[in-house]
């Protein structure tokens, strides 16, 4: 959990406390007192050290007065050194009558019988915790926002995106099922270009083929390349044999709309005319536009209009989740 120290700044003593951000509440941690040079900061060191907090609250005076003006400089500078040692964010919140709050707290707790004597030290880090509470009072929904905020993004990096390489093994498996079943042997293996390509290598090198590959740049095959133009990454298809009468096994790594297997499909009967052909998908995901569907997907996902599935390769193959 996400710790946040508070501190009740005196020249002899500071008070220290500790709270926790996720769960907003604040407790007495110790009190330094001062030495002769000053900050005694070997000892903050070590409360750093061992509580790794991501924000520092220094309690400060806001109304002023000769005195309250000299003490409010000193703070300032402490707040100053406590950035600059620790290159953690500094805030600071009024610790108007935290001292005396905290004195009537440890009274009334030793009238109950909860405490025998109330020493300066405690009044310090009982106030400090008193500023910490008080600040994250005020910055509570802040935090409730932020938190929730990280664990959406770590939920989504955890759980939304799926694993490649898990999902490579699934395919390989299903595809030998599939071809099994429908008597195929011996495919023409085609990836569509780039993704899958990538995909398509890799499914090959999983079920030990060395034949080569067949790669399709369908960019002059698209619905849209009257509006589009050429692409200035345009490369040639590669087709390594004849696929008339031969069964292809058609490699993408996501299948979203359909239209870019409609155009690898109507490039391939330009070079002939196949047996037949299988769609492998690594992912597919809801959004069809045209009725094509993967006879062998790695796995199927439902996203909002916002989202897209981003590959990234070649080696290793890793997918993403984007908004």
């Amino acid at each position: 959990m996400s710790s946040v120290i508070g501190f009740d700044y005196g020249e002899r003593r500071i008070g220290v406390a500790v709270g926790v951000l996720n769960i907003g509440t604040a407790n007495p941690l110790t009190t330094i007192s001062a030495n002769t040079q000053g900050i005694p900061w070997d000892e903050i060191d070590k409360i750093i050290k061992e509580w790794q907090p991501s924000t520092l609250i220094v309690g400060c005076v806001e109304h002023n007065t000769q005195n309250n003006n000299l003490l409010k400089k000193k703070i300032r500078n402490f707040c100053d050194n406590l950035t600059t040692r620790y290159h953690v964010p500094v805030d600071t919140i009024d610790e108007a009558y935290s001292s005396a709050t905290a004195y009537e707290i440890l009274k009334d707790m030793r009238c109950k019988g909860q405490r025998k004597k109330i020493k300066k030290t405690d009044i310090d880090k009982a106030s400090a915790a008193i500023i910490l509470n008080s600040w994250l009072s005020a910055n509570l929904d802040r935090i409730i926002n932020k938190t929730n905020a990280r664990l959406s993004i770590l939920l989504k990096t955890t759980m939304n995106n799926p694993n490649a390489q898990q999902l490579l093994e699934k395919l390989a498996k299903d595809l030998c099922i599939y071809m099994d079943k429908n008597n195929i042997r011996k495919p023409i293996f085609i990836g569509i270009r780039t993704g899958g390509v990538w995909v398509a290598k890799h499914l090959m090198a999983l079920l030990n083929n060395k034949n080569e590959l067949g790669i399709l740049d369908i960019t002059f095959y698209r619905d849209d390349f009257s509006r589009t133009g050429i692409q200035p990454t345009v490369k040639p298809s590669q087709l390594p044999l004849s696929v008339d009468d031969r069964h292809i096994i058609l490699v993408d790594d996501v299948l979203h709309t359909g239209r870019t297997v409609r155009a690898a499909l109507n490039e391939i009967f330009d070079y002939g005319r196949p047996a037949s052909v299988s769609l492998a998908m690594l992912v597919q995901r809801d959004g069809r536009e045209l009725p094509i569907q993967a006879d062998v997907v790695g796995d199927s996902l439902t996203l909002n209009t916002t989202q897209h599935v981003k590959l990234s390769g070649p080696d290793p193959l890793t997918l993403e989740i984007v908004n």
